[in-house]
């Protein structure tokens, strides 16, 4: 996998669990459909990050999440842009790790 710290913006929906999971995300000006949700944990926040940001008033990813401030949510999704039957014959096909910390979500890594 490579490695990235990117900021996308992810639309999600119900993931039938009282919580949500990635739909589909935006990746350096393409969209990327969201085929399905490979694994989901949480992690620790690297500790550097939480000293220069201010938590008050963002939305936690997973409902009703206390520890939002010092955890983030990982999937690691297979997606790709367009709408083939198969989805590993098209075009930005791999599979994705997507991080939400907060309201804040980014991409962490990515293997075609």
């Amino acid at each position: 996998m490579r490695a990235y710290d990117d900021e996308v913006a992810v639309r999600t929906r119900d993931d039938g669990r009282d919580g949500v999971e990635p739909d589909a995300f935006v990746w350096r000006g393409r969209l990327y459909a969201v085929h399905l949700v490979l694994d989901r944990w949480v992690q620790r926040r690297p500790w550097w990050r939480l000293a220069f940001e201010t938590p008050a008033g963002a939305q936690a990813c997973a409902e009703g999440d206390v520890l939002s401030d010092v955890e983030e949510d990982v999937w690691r999704v297979e997606a790709a842009v367009g709408r083939a039957r198969d989805v590993r014959l098209q075009a930005g096909y791999g599979v994705y790790e997507l991080v939400c910390s907060g309201s804040d979500w980014r991409l962490a890594a990515v293997s075609d």
